[in-house]
Protein backbone atom coordinates (compact mmCIF):
# COMPACT_ATOMS: atom_id res chain seq x y z
CA UNK A 1 0.00 0.00 0.00
CA UNK A 2 1.16 3.78 -0.79
CA UNK A 3 0.86 6.47 0.82
CA UNK A 4 1.24 9.89 0.24
CA UNK A 5 4.26 11.50 2.46
CA UNK A 6 2.18 14.69 2.65
CA UNK A 7 -0.38 13.22 4.08
CA UNK A 8 2.05 11.05 6.72
CA UNK A 9 3.25 14.47 7.78
CA UNK A 10 -0.46 15.88 8.12
CA UNK A 11 -1.45 13.07 10.03
CA UNK A 12 2.07 13.52 12.31
CA UNK A 13 1.38 17.57 12.95
CA UNK A 14 -2.17 16.37 14.19
CA UNK A 15 -0.88 14.26 16.84
CA UNK A 16 1.85 16.28 17.86
CA UNK A 17 -1.16 19.18 18.26
CA UNK A 18 -3.31 16.60 20.17
CA UNK A 19 -0.83 15.96 22.44
CA UNK A 20 0.23 20.00 22.64
CA UNK A 21 -3.52 20.52 23.39
CA UNK A 22 -3.38 17.36 26.31
CA UNK A 23 -0.70 18.69 27.82
CA UNK A 24 -1.89 21.95 28.32
CA UNK A 25 -5.50 20.64 29.41
CA UNK A 26 -3.64 18.25 32.51
CA UNK A 27 -1.33 21.76 33.45
CA UNK A 28 -4.67 23.89 33.13
CA UNK A 29 -6.79 21.28 35.39
CA UNK A 30 -3.57 21.20 37.99
CA UNK A 31 -3.32 24.77 37.98
CA UNK A 32 -7.24 24.92 38.92
CA UNK A 33 -6.87 22.48 41.24
CA UNK A 34 -4.45 24.12 43.34
CA UNK A 35 -5.86 27.28 43.23
CA UNK A 36 -8.67 25.72 44.79
CA UNK A 37 -7.22 23.95 47.10
CA UNK A 38 -5.50 26.89 48.45
CA UNK A 39 -8.87 28.79 48.50
CA UNK A 40 -10.28 26.11 50.41
CA UNK A 41 -7.28 25.55 53.15
CA UNK A 42 -7.70 29.63 54.25
CA UNK A 43 -11.43 29.83 53.62
CA UNK A 44 -11.32 26.85 56.77
CA UNK A 45 -9.24 29.75 58.65
CA UNK A 46 -11.82 32.37 57.74
CA UNK A 47 -14.49 29.93 59.04
CA UNK A 48 -13.09 29.20 62.07
CA UNK A 49 -12.47 33.08 63.09
CA UNK A 50 -15.96 33.73 62.05
CA UNK A 51 -17.16 30.82 64.69
CA UNK A 52 -15.20 32.26 67.75
CA UNK A 53 -16.56 35.93 67.25
CA UNK A 54 -20.08 34.69 69.61
CA UNK A 55 -21.58 32.54 72.24
CA UNK A 56 -24.93 30.81 71.84
CA UNK A 57 -27.29 31.24 74.76
CA UNK A 58 -26.65 27.95 75.98
CA UNK A 59 -22.86 28.27 76.10
CA UNK A 60 -23.47 31.72 78.15
CA UNK A 61 -25.55 29.94 80.74
CA UNK A 62 -23.42 27.13 81.72
CA UNK A 63 -20.71 29.89 81.56
CA UNK A 64 -22.61 31.97 84.06
CA UNK A 65 -23.16 28.50 86.49
CA UNK A 66 -19.44 27.97 86.53
CA UNK A 67 -18.60 31.04 87.42
CA UNK A 68 -21.36 31.69 90.08
CA UNK A 69 -20.49 28.63 91.51
CA UNK A 70 -17.06 29.37 91.45
CA UNK A 71 -17.43 32.91 92.92
CA UNK A 72 -19.81 31.40 95.48
CA UNK A 73 -17.30 29.43 96.89
CA UNK A 74 -14.15 31.50 96.97
CA UNK A 75 -16.82 34.10 98.88
CA UNK A 76 -18.31 31.71 101.28
CA UNK A 77 -14.38 30.80 101.84
CA UNK A 78 -13.22 34.43 102.39
CA UNK A 79 -16.23 35.13 104.76
CA UNK A 80 -15.15 32.33 106.74
CA UNK A 81 -11.78 32.96 107.01
CA UNK A 82 -12.66 36.99 108.02
CA UNK A 83 -15.27 35.98 110.13
CA UNK A 84 -12.73 33.18 111.93
CA UNK A 85 -9.67 36.34 111.88
CA UNK A 86 -12.69 38.19 113.35
CA UNK A 87 -13.10 36.10 116.46
CA UNK A 88 -9.42 35.63 116.99
CA UNK A 89 -8.82 39.29 117.11
CA UNK A 90 -11.69 39.51 119.93
CA UNK A 91 -10.15 36.48 121.75
CA UNK A 92 -6.72 38.38 121.77
CA UNK A 93 -8.50 41.76 122.91
CA UNK A 94 -10.72 40.44 125.59
CA UNK A 95 -7.72 38.03 127.43
CA UNK A 96 -5.46 41.31 127.23
CA UNK A 97 -8.05 43.55 128.56
CA UNK A 98 -8.70 40.77 131.29
CA UNK A 99 -5.46 40.91 132.14
CA UNK A 100 -4.87 44.40 132.17
CA UNK A 101 -7.70 44.37 134.61
CA UNK A 102 -6.28 42.05 136.80
CA UNK A 103 -2.78 44.19 136.44
CA UNK A 104 -4.23 47.31 137.28
CA UNK A 105 -6.27 45.89 140.59
CA UNK A 106 -2.90 44.09 141.78
CA UNK A 107 -1.02 47.74 141.17
CA UNK A 108 -4.10 49.81 143.15
CA UNK A 109 -3.74 47.39 145.93
CA UNK A 110 -0.10 47.58 146.66
CA UNK A 111 -0.79 50.18 149.26
CA UNK A 112 -3.57 48.62 150.70
CA UNK A 113 -4.27 48.62 154.39
CA UNK A 114 -6.95 46.79 154.94
CA UNK A 115 -8.97 44.02 152.88
CA UNK A 116 -12.76 43.30 153.19
CA UNK A 117 -13.82 39.88 153.47
CA UNK A 118 -17.49 38.03 152.54
CA UNK A 119 -18.38 38.38 156.58
CA UNK A 120 -17.53 42.21 156.49
CA UNK A 121 -19.72 42.92 153.09
CA UNK A 122 -22.13 40.92 154.07
CA UNK A 123 -22.90 42.55 157.77
CA UNK A 124 -23.87 45.80 158.95
CA UNK A 125 -22.15 48.05 161.40
CA UNK A 126 -20.63 47.83 163.75
CA UNK A 127 -19.33 44.52 162.77
CA UNK A 128 -19.33 44.90 158.81
CA UNK A 129 -19.88 47.68 156.61
CA UNK A 130 -22.61 46.46 154.27
CA UNK A 131 -24.67 49.58 155.01
CA UNK A 132 -21.73 52.18 154.42
CA UNK A 133 -21.09 51.54 151.34
CA UNK A 134 -22.81 53.04 148.48
CA UNK A 135 -25.55 51.78 146.53
CA UNK A 136 -26.01 51.27 142.77
CA UNK A 137 -28.16 50.06 140.48
CA UNK A 138 -28.07 46.44 139.35
CA UNK A 139 -24.16 46.32 141.03
CA UNK A 140 -22.41 44.45 143.89
CA UNK A 141 -19.60 45.18 145.77
CA UNK A 142 -16.95 42.59 144.99
CA UNK A 143 -13.14 43.50 146.10
CA UNK A 144 -13.64 46.48 148.89
CA UNK A 145 -10.18 47.63 151.09
CA UNK A 146 -8.58 50.57 152.50
CA UNK A 147 -5.09 52.00 150.89
CA UNK A 148 -2.82 54.91 151.50
CA UNK A 149 -2.98 56.81 148.03
CA UNK A 150 0.36 58.95 147.20
CA UNK A 151 -0.08 62.60 145.90
CA UNK A 152 2.79 63.37 143.78
CA UNK A 153 4.32 66.96 144.04
CA UNK A 154 3.01 67.68 140.72
CA UNK A 155 -0.53 66.89 141.23
CA UNK A 156 -3.32 69.41 141.25
CA UNK A 157 -5.50 70.04 144.73
CA UNK A 158 -8.19 71.80 145.32
CA UNK A 159 -8.07 74.27 147.77
CA UNK A 160 -11.46 75.72 148.11
CA UNK A 161 -14.93 74.28 149.37
CA UNK A 162 -16.32 75.59 145.52
CA UNK A 163 -12.97 73.01 143.69
CA UNK A 164 -12.79 75.92 141.38
CA UNK A 165 -8.92 76.69 142.74
CA UNK A 166 -6.01 73.99 142.45
CA UNK A 167 -2.31 74.11 143.88
CA UNK A 168 0.16 71.74 143.43
CA UNK A 169 0.88 69.16 145.89
CA UNK A 170 4.49 70.44 146.08
CA UNK A 171 3.27 73.96 147.01
CA UNK A 172 0.44 73.32 149.77
CA UNK A 173 3.24 74.53 152.38
CA UNK A 174 4.26 77.81 150.66
CA UNK A 175 2.51 80.84 149.82
CA UNK A 176 -1.11 81.25 151.21
CA UNK A 177 -4.14 78.99 151.14
CA UNK A 178 -4.95 79.98 147.72
CA UNK A 179 -1.80 81.04 146.46
CA UNK A 180 2.02 79.54 145.75
CA UNK A 181 4.29 82.10 147.36
CA UNK A 182 7.91 81.43 146.41
CA UNK A 183 7.06 77.76 145.19
CA UNK A 184 7.03 77.66 141.49
CA UNK A 185 3.94 75.40 140.65
CA UNK A 186 6.08 74.67 137.26
CA UNK A 187 8.75 72.81 139.64
CA UNK A 188 7.08 72.07 143.14
CA UNK A 189 10.02 72.56 145.44
CA UNK A 190 7.78 70.49 148.65
CA UNK A 191 7.54 66.96 148.82
CA UNK A 192 4.46 64.53 148.06
CA UNK A 193 2.29 63.79 150.49
CA UNK A 194 -0.46 60.71 151.12
CA UNK A 195 -3.50 60.13 152.39
CA UNK A 196 -6.32 57.19 153.12
CA UNK A 197 -8.50 56.39 150.64
CA UNK A 198 -11.27 53.58 150.57
CA UNK A 199 -11.71 51.95 147.28
CA UNK A 200 -14.51 49.21 145.87
CA UNK A 201 -14.39 47.20 143.26
CA UNK A 202 -18.39 46.52 141.62
CA UNK A 203 -19.35 43.99 139.25
CA UNK A 204 -21.90 46.19 137.29
CA UNK A 205 -24.61 44.05 135.56
CA UNK A 206 -27.35 46.96 134.60
CA UNK A 207 -28.15 48.21 131.18
CA UNK A 208 -25.78 51.46 130.45
CA UNK A 209 -26.18 52.63 126.97
CA UNK A 210 -22.51 53.65 126.79
CA UNK A 211 -21.33 50.24 127.28
CA UNK A 212 -22.53 46.53 126.05
CA UNK A 213 -25.26 44.54 127.57
CA UNK A 214 -22.72 42.01 129.35
CA UNK A 215 -21.11 42.54 132.68
CA UNK A 216 -18.88 45.41 133.41
CA UNK A 217 -16.28 46.08 136.42
CA UNK A 218 -16.03 49.51 138.28
CA UNK A 219 -14.18 51.53 139.96
CA UNK A 220 -15.53 53.52 143.13
CA UNK A 221 -13.25 55.62 145.55
CA UNK A 222 -14.11 57.69 148.49
CA UNK A 223 -10.93 60.09 149.20
CA UNK A 224 -9.26 61.96 152.04
CA UNK A 225 -8.15 65.34 151.99
CA UNK A 226 -4.59 66.76 152.45
CA UNK A 227 -4.74 67.47 155.64
CA UNK A 228 -2.62 70.68 157.09
CA UNK A 229 0.39 70.43 159.60
CA UNK A 230 -1.65 73.37 161.91
CA UNK A 231 -4.93 71.66 163.63
CA UNK A 232 -5.71 74.37 165.84
CA UNK A 233 -9.37 74.41 166.71
CA UNK A 234 -9.36 78.38 165.30
CA UNK A 235 -7.83 78.47 162.08
CA UNK A 236 -7.03 81.44 161.90
CA UNK A 237 -4.63 81.28 164.39
CA UNK A 238 -2.71 79.35 162.19
CA UNK A 239 0.39 81.03 160.29
CA UNK A 240 0.23 81.12 156.16
CA UNK A 241 -0.30 79.00 154.76
CA UNK A 242 -3.58 78.49 156.67
CA UNK A 243 -6.14 75.44 156.17
CA UNK A 244 -8.88 76.27 153.83
CA UNK A 245 -11.05 74.63 155.89
CA UNK A 246 -12.11 72.72 159.50
CA UNK A 247 -14.23 69.95 158.27
CA UNK A 248 -16.20 67.66 160.39
CA UNK A 249 -15.42 64.06 159.27
CA UNK A 250 -17.30 62.57 162.74
CA UNK A 251 -19.54 59.10 161.71
CA UNK A 252 -23.05 59.47 162.73
CA UNK A 253 -22.87 56.75 165.50
CA UNK A 254 -19.70 58.85 167.22
CA UNK A 255 -20.92 62.05 169.43
CA UNK A 256 -21.17 65.01 167.14
CA UNK A 257 -17.83 67.31 166.30
CA UNK A 258 -15.77 64.61 168.05
CA UNK A 259 -13.83 64.48 164.66
CA UNK A 260 -13.13 67.99 163.37
CA UNK A 261 -9.95 68.14 160.66
CA UNK A 262 -7.79 71.26 159.67
CA UNK A 263 -7.15 70.84 155.99
CA UNK A 264 -5.10 72.08 153.06
CA UNK A 265 -7.23 70.35 150.73
CA UNK A 266 -10.74 69.97 149.85
CA UNK A 267 -11.52 65.68 150.91
CA UNK A 268 -14.35 63.31 148.85
CA UNK A 269 -17.96 64.54 150.26
CA UNK A 270 -18.76 61.27 152.67
CA UNK A 271 -15.51 60.37 153.52
CA UNK A 272 -14.53 59.77 157.51
CA UNK A 273 -11.28 58.75 158.70
CA UNK A 274 -11.13 55.16 160.26
CA UNK A 275 -10.29 54.52 163.85
CA UNK A 276 -6.67 53.44 164.30
CA UNK A 277 -6.84 52.84 167.92
CA UNK A 278 -9.44 50.82 170.38
CA UNK A 279 -9.35 47.69 169.24
CA UNK A 280 -7.80 44.95 167.10
CA UNK A 281 -7.95 45.79 162.94
CA UNK A 282 -10.54 43.92 162.18
CA UNK A 283 -12.76 45.22 164.78
CA UNK A 284 -11.77 48.93 164.04
CA UNK A 285 -12.01 48.24 160.25
CA UNK A 286 -15.53 46.90 160.71
CA UNK A 287 -16.64 49.89 162.86
CA UNK A 288 -16.27 52.56 160.11
CA UNK A 289 -18.64 54.34 159.18
CA UNK A 290 -18.99 57.12 156.69
CA UNK A 291 -19.96 61.16 157.74
CA UNK A 292 -22.98 61.96 158.37
CA UNK A 293 -23.01 64.58 155.50
CA UNK A 294 -23.66 61.06 152.82
CA UNK A 295 -21.33 60.75 149.69
CA UNK A 296 -22.08 62.90 146.66
CA UNK A 297 -24.22 61.87 143.54
CA UNK A 298 -21.81 62.52 141.51
CA UNK A 299 -18.96 60.30 143.29
CA UNK A 300 -20.04 56.79 140.97
CA UNK A 301 -17.76 53.91 139.83
CA UNK A 302 -15.81 54.25 136.87
CA UNK A 303 -16.16 51.72 134.37
CA UNK A 304 -12.74 49.16 134.59
CA UNK A 305 -13.16 46.90 131.81
CA UNK A 306 -16.34 46.20 129.84
CA UNK A 307 -17.84 42.88 128.10
CA UNK A 308 -17.01 40.36 131.22
CA UNK A 309 -19.25 37.55 131.13
CA UNK A 310 -22.75 36.94 132.47
CA UNK A 311 -23.61 33.11 131.76
CA UNK A 312 -26.43 32.37 134.07
CA UNK A 313 -24.99 30.69 137.41
CA UNK A 314 -25.65 27.44 138.73
CA UNK A 315 -24.45 25.81 141.58
CA UNK A 316 -22.67 22.95 139.76
CA UNK A 317 -20.41 25.57 138.77
CA UNK A 318 -19.39 25.67 142.33
CA UNK A 319 -18.27 22.26 142.88
CA UNK A 320 -14.86 22.21 140.67
CA UNK A 321 -15.87 21.11 137.75
CA UNK A 322 -17.26 21.92 134.17
CA UNK A 323 -21.14 22.95 134.88
CA UNK A 324 -24.00 21.75 132.95
CA UNK A 325 -26.24 22.92 131.15
CA UNK A 326 -29.63 22.60 133.25
CA UNK A 327 -31.13 23.75 134.37
CA UNK A 328 -29.46 27.37 132.94
CA UNK A 329 -26.25 26.63 133.69
CA UNK A 330 -23.13 26.99 131.01
CA UNK A 331 -20.68 23.83 130.60
CA UNK A 332 -17.84 26.05 129.60
CA UNK A 333 -17.94 27.52 133.12
CA UNK A 334 -16.25 26.51 136.38
CA UNK A 335 -15.73 28.43 139.71
CA UNK A 336 -11.99 27.31 140.69
CA UNK A 337 -12.65 28.64 144.75
CA UNK A 338 -15.02 26.85 146.44
CA UNK A 339 -18.19 28.41 148.69
CA UNK A 340 -17.71 29.83 152.02
CA UNK A 341 -19.28 26.66 154.42
CA UNK A 342 -19.68 27.90 158.24
CA UNK A 343 -17.07 25.53 160.56
CA UNK A 344 -15.22 24.44 157.93
CA UNK A 345 -11.33 25.02 158.15
CA UNK A 346 -9.48 26.99 154.76
CA UNK A 347 -7.85 24.66 152.82
CA UNK A 348 -6.13 27.85 151.47
CA UNK A 349 -5.63 30.03 154.14
CA UNK A 350 -3.20 32.61 152.12
CA UNK A 351 -5.78 32.36 148.89
CA UNK A 352 -1.66 30.71 147.55
CA UNK A 353 -3.25 28.18 145.17
CA UNK A 354 -5.62 29.29 142.50
CA UNK A 355 -7.70 26.33 142.41
CA UNK A 356 -8.17 25.29 146.27
CA UNK A 357 -11.49 26.29 147.48
CA UNK A 358 -12.07 28.39 151.26
CA UNK A 359 -13.70 27.93 154.35
CA UNK A 360 -14.75 29.77 157.00
CA UNK A 361 -13.64 29.13 160.95
CA UNK A 362 -17.03 29.63 161.99
CA UNK A 363 -17.02 33.34 163.39
CA UNK A 364 -16.48 36.88 161.69
CA UNK A 365 -13.84 37.95 160.60
CA UNK A 366 -11.58 34.56 161.47
CA UNK A 367 -8.09 33.87 159.98
CA UNK A 368 -9.68 31.91 157.47
CA UNK A 369 -9.75 32.85 153.65
CA UNK A 370 -13.35 33.43 152.26
CA UNK A 371 -14.73 34.37 149.15
CA UNK A 372 -16.41 37.15 147.72
CA UNK A 373 -19.15 37.01 147.14
CA UNK A 374 -20.24 33.80 149.68
CA UNK A 375 -23.06 33.20 146.76
CA UNK A 376 -23.61 34.18 143.11
CA UNK A 377 -27.71 34.08 143.51
CA UNK A 378 -28.59 36.65 141.50
CA UNK A 379 -25.04 38.35 140.28
CA UNK A 380 -22.80 37.41 137.40
CA UNK A 381 -20.11 35.11 138.60
CA UNK A 382 -17.39 36.19 136.19
CA UNK A 383 -15.46 38.38 139.13
CA UNK A 384 -15.18 37.43 142.69
CA UNK A 385 -11.94 37.45 144.94
CA UNK A 386 -10.71 35.14 147.55
CA UNK A 387 -9.43 37.54 150.74
CA UNK A 388 -7.32 36.80 153.85
CA UNK A 389 -7.84 39.87 156.04
CA UNK A 390 -5.28 38.62 158.28
CA UNK A 391 -2.15 38.51 155.90
CA UNK A 392 -3.47 41.30 153.75
CA UNK A 393 -3.57 39.17 150.48
CA UNK A 394 -6.29 38.31 148.07
CA UNK A 395 -6.65 36.07 144.62
CA UNK A 396 -8.65 38.62 141.96
CA UNK A 397 -10.89 36.65 139.21
CA UNK A 398 -12.19 37.41 136.26
CA UNK A 399 -14.02 35.90 133.10
CA UNK A 400 -14.68 37.61 129.54
CA UNK A 401 -16.71 36.71 127.36
CA UNK A 402 -15.61 36.89 123.22
CA UNK A 403 -19.17 36.85 121.88
CA UNK A 404 -20.49 39.71 123.98
CA UNK A 405 -17.58 41.89 122.38
CA UNK A 406 -18.31 41.05 118.68
CA UNK A 407 -22.65 41.20 119.72
CA UNK A 408 -22.47 43.53 122.08
CA UNK A 409 -25.95 44.86 121.87
CA UNK A 410 -27.63 41.11 121.61
CA UNK A 411 -29.44 39.52 124.29
CA UNK A 412 -26.84 37.07 127.04
CA UNK A 413 -28.81 33.94 125.87
CA UNK A 414 -27.86 34.95 121.99
CA UNK A 415 -24.48 35.30 123.23
CA UNK A 416 -24.10 32.78 125.74
CA UNK A 417 -20.71 30.75 125.41
CA UNK A 418 -20.70 26.79 125.22
CA UNK A 419 -17.09 26.66 124.17
CA UNK A 420 -14.36 27.34 126.92
CA UNK A 421 -12.38 28.85 124.02
CA UNK A 422 -14.32 31.95 124.10
CA UNK A 423 -13.82 32.77 127.53
CA UNK A 424 -10.76 34.68 128.70
CA UNK A 425 -10.38 33.75 132.69
CA UNK A 426 -7.68 35.43 134.70
CA UNK A 427 -6.53 35.50 137.92
CA UNK A 428 -4.03 37.26 140.15
CA UNK A 429 -2.32 37.35 143.55
CA UNK A 430 -2.10 40.66 145.37
CA UNK A 431 -0.62 41.97 148.50
CA UNK A 432 -1.41 44.86 150.44
CA UNK A 433 1.95 46.10 151.77
CA UNK A 434 0.62 49.42 153.10
CA UNK A 435 0.85 49.88 157.21
CA UNK A 436 -2.28 52.00 159.04
CA UNK A 437 -0.74 54.88 160.85
CA UNK A 438 -1.55 57.13 163.50
CA UNK A 439 -2.40 60.82 162.81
Amino acid sequence: MIFSIHKLFRTNRSHQKFQRDRFGRLMFELKIFFKRLIARLFAVGDRMSARVKGFTLIELLMSMLIASVIISTLLAFTVNIMETDRKEQAKVESQSDVQAALNYIADDMQEAVYIYDADSLNTVSPNGIQDQLPTFTSSTPILVFWKRKYYAPTDDVYVNAGKTITKKVGCLEYGTTTTNGTCDPNAPIGSGRYAYSLVAYYVMYGSDSNFSNAVRLGRWELNDGIRSSCQSSDITTCSDPKPYARIDVTPPTAIAGSSMVNYWSVPDQGFAPFASTGGTVDALMNKWTRATAGFASTNTPTVLIDYLDDSPYSADQDDGTLGSNTPAGNPAVVIPIRANVAGTPSTNPDCYKEDVGTGNGGSINTAASLRVPSTFTGIPSSFYVCVNPTQNVARIYLRGNTLARLRPNQTESQRRVFDSTYLSTGNIRAFGRGRVYTQ
